[in-house]
């Protein structure tokens, strides 16, 4: 049986959700004629079940309101739990009512004094329902009119209901709006063949065409294919078959396409290591994949053999492995395997649509990473969606900007590798630079820009026509700040900006909205709609679909979810449950977002359920930066914090420190040990204690913003020039020599709009690492006094 937490309602007072909704955006009150004895209870089973319709009402429209039955102090809660039964629900309501001396009054909404939705009841209902008034110069007769139909619906079931219906199976939400909430994008028929079969009929079709261009190689699509086939037959002689995992220990570069191909053409599931994570992350990965084979580039063999992991190592070079490299994997007891040469003969394995592709590791609440495992099916339908909805053909060029272990890479890899277009790839170090890669777009044809909003905002100021051929940018992972896509517009004149959103469960995205500019009114770029064969759900928290305006939680299901989560089968049963609106077997996803509907159906999104959340288009769980605080020796209690910063969300840890020579900066250097560099706070912020709330949680509003410790020597010319620049950027004051860029609550692309006002404001160039090499204002002004004089010495 599945339980719920209670919706209390309160009778009276207004009250609001955090999202500052009421019902259906209209303030209410229903009121008891008092045509009896002024102080009588309710004595008819048509004024309760008509007091229990709009409990029920205010349940469903406005979320998570509290109802109370009540004269003065005195009152009695009615709690919703959608298991009660309808009989014990109309009991319930009675006795509440029946507690009142005077008249029971209704009210939801945020202004107590304001116009409102005025309904009044007679208490014997015989000859009629009551009378409904309202301001028409504040509420549209429309609107009221559906709150109205909405209590008239429920009256209707709550007369007709068995005494043993659960109450949650009563719902005044009409067809119209039932129709908005259960929506699926257009279907179509999949087409056939896994990823890389697919790959390789358009290898067969231009096996010359260029399909990967590195910073210093490129590979055609028959050469691609030809890799991808010594990398399988690499993995068949060692053992792997249909359903092994494989990690993925290499570097950027067409190469590790190249592999990653190769994985799965040998029937197995590529699982991407990036060399960034901390050891103990690498460590968690690789025991919960519990692999004895994987692929490595030579970069990246010592750091594999000073790892627990894969007995055996794939090469993945042109050339052998040296005999010292055969030396020093001796030395740490694994084997290393060179490719074999082209045209090896063996026998590749059909790969059905529901083997696993690839699988990809997110932030757990527990402190260990969730491995998603995405299969074939789910994949192609995704890579054939964008391609068709985009027109992604042979004359495009996609421009891969983030890690193989962030999803939006597998749209950017094999998107264009499915139609005969171009993939290029620059190496980890350009990839973060934003100079360089403003200049691998105004100098290479590249047409489709695919990254999270941040990634693409680093580039700020855009430089107008600085991307000749740019045509598609598609956005997600993250908020997206309301200015960027009209700033895209205005830089890269022609170019279409897509909204595009979906969690690592539902195979990079799931749902879309294009739009051509951007409303004035709009606080947030909209979620828009599903995708193709695939069906989104905004339910409440009985699972029943809410009426058009009013907040809920999102669902998706359809073609696009992933198998579940590795070696984890009860956080799978949690998060994919079983879809009442599909077929038999079917199942939804749970995906945490909390949206509301435009008439249209187009998804506004409103925030997290949980305490998930987006950092610079990386999903952050905070309990597993919770996690990590707490098993620091340096701290006594912390806690983690995204505080939003205009657009952009940033990670906060707040600290009582274990002892009093425990620095900020001494915190930020332990997390960095055991966090993936984004999970990591930007700021770490040190306090006496936690705030709580009355109830013992953290009190999260209590917990003050970063700020500067200021104070100190006087500053020089350069450092206050350069700290007005910070304090503008960072939106804090008091900036002192000794303050730390990102202690501050600076990160990387806050680092970036530094830089460019620098370059504007002091005529200099200062090279985006300084920042990490230097972080203090007194070390960063040092080095750009340094350039300062360069520049005046030509």
């Amino acid at each position: 049986m599945r339980t719920w937490k209670p919706t209390r309602i309160r009778f009276g007072n207004p009250v609001v959700d955090d999202n500052g909704t009421n019902l259906d955006g209209i303030p209410f009150r229903v009121v008891r004629e008092a045509t009896r004895n002024s102080g009588s209870p309710p004595r008819t089973a048509w004024e309760v079940r008509a007091l229990a319709a709009w409990s029920l009402a205010l349940v469903e429209l406005a979320g998570e309101a509290e109802v109370r039955f009540h004269r003065g102090d005195a009152g009695v809660d009615v709690p919703f739990w959608p298991d009660t039964p309808v009989a014990e629900y109309l009991d319930r309501v009675a006795a509440a009512a029946g507690v009142d001396v005077g008249e029971a009054t209704i009210s939801v909404g945020p202004d107590r004094t304001g116009p409102h939705l005025d309904v009044r009841l007679p208490t014997d209902g015989t000859d009629h329902l009551g009378h409904a008034s309202f301001d028409p110069s504040a509420q549209a007769e429309v609107d009221v009119r559906r709150v109205l139909d909405h209590f008239l619906r429920l009256l209707d079931q709550l007369a007709t209901a068995a005494p043993v219906t659960p109450v949650g199976a009563l719902s005044g939400v009409g067809e119209s709006d039932r129709a908005l909430a259960v929506r699926s994008g257009p279907t179509t028929a999949r087409r056939t063949g896994a990823v890389h079969d697919r790959v390789q009929d358009q290898a067969r079709a231009t096996p010359d065409a260029v399909a990967v261009v590195g910073d210093h190689r490129s590979l055609t699509y028959a050469e691609l294919v030809s890799t991808a086939d010594r990398v399988a037959a690499a993995l068949h002689r060692l053992g792997v078959r249909t359903g092994d995992l494989v990690p993925l220990v290499v570097d950027r570069g067409p190469l590790a396409v190249a592999a990653m191909l190769g994985i799965m053409r040998a029937g197995a599931a590529y699982v991407p290591v990036e060399r960034t994570w901390p050891r103990r992350r690498v460590e968690q990965v690789l025991a919960a994949v519990a692999a004895d084979v994987a692929v490595v580039s030579p970069d990246r063999a010592e750091e594999q053999f000073a790892t627990t992991g894969p007995a055996h190592l794939v090469w993945l070079d042109d050339d052998e492995p040296a005999g010292t490299v055969h030396a020093a994997a001796g030395r740490a007891g694994v084997r290393v395997h060179g490719l074999p040469v082209a045209g090896t003969p063996w026998s590749p394995p059909e790969v059905g649509p529901d083997e696993l592709a690839y699988v990809l590791f997110t932030s757990g609440s527990t402190g260990v990473p969730k491995g998603v495992q995405v299969p074939h099916g789910a994949v192609t339908n995704l890579l054939d969606w964008a391609n068709d909805t985009f027109a992604v053909g042979p004359a495009d060029l996609a421009l891969l900007v983030t890690p193989l272990a962030f999803d939006l890479s597998v749209y950017s890899v094999f998107g264009p590798l499915l139609v005969g277009a171009g993939v290029r790839m620059p190496a980890e170090e350009a990839a973060v630079d934003p100079a360089r890669l403003l200049d691998l777009l105004r100098t290479e044809p590249v047409t489709v820009w695919n990254s999270a909003p941040a990634a693409l905002a680093q580039l700020e100021p855009l430089p107008t026509g600085g991307a000749p051929a740019l045509r598609l940018v598609l956005l997600s992972g993250d908020w997206i700040p309301v200015a960027l896509p009209t700033a895209v517009h205005e830089a890269f004149p022609g170019t279409e900006v897509v909204a595009l959103g979906g969690p690592t469960e539902t195979t990079v995205w799931s749902n879309y909205f294009r739009f051509d500019e951007v409303d004035p009114a709009w606080t947030s770029i909209p979620y828009g709609h599903p995708i193709r064969n695939v069906s989104r759900y905004v339910l409440d928290s009985a699972l029943r679909p809410v009426a058009q305006g009013v907040p809920g939680d999102l669902y998706v299901a359809g073609d696009c979810l992933a198998r579940g989560y590795l070696g984890a089968p009860e956080l799978t049963a949690a998060a994919f449950l079983q879809d009442p609106f599909g077929e038999p077997g079917s199942r939804m996803y749970r995906t945490g977002d909390r949206v509301r509907l435009w008439p249209d159906g187009t998804m506004e999104f409103l925030g997290r359920l949980d305490h998930q959340v987006k950092v610079r288009g990386h999903r952050v769980e905070l309990g597993e930066v919770d996690s990590a605080l707490a098993s620091s020796p340096l701290v006594e209690r912390g806690v983690a914090h995204a505080r939003r910063d205009g657009d952009t969300a940033e990670l906060v840890g707040y600290v009582v420190p274990a002892s009093d020579t425990v620095t900020a900066a001494d915190v930020r250097a332990a997390l960095a040990l055991v966090l993936p560099p984004h999970a990591v706070p930007t700021a770490v912020v040190l306090l006496d204690r936690i705030p709580l709330t009355d109830n013992g949680k953290v009190d999260r509003r209590a917990l003050p913003a970063p700020t500067g410790r200021g104070g100190g020597r006087a500053l020089s010319a350069t450092e206050a020039r350069i700290g007005e620049v910070w304090a503008e950027t960072l939106g804090v004051g008091g900036i002192g020599a000794d303050d730390n860029f990102y202690d501050l609550g600076g990160h990387s692309l806050a680092a970036t709009r530094a830089i460019a006002r620098l370059r504007h404001h002091l005529g200099v160039r200062v090279p985006l690492r300084a920042l990490v090499t230097e972080p203090s204002l007194a070390g960063f002004a040092a080095l750009v006094d340094e350039l300062l004089e360069a520049e005046q010495a030509r």
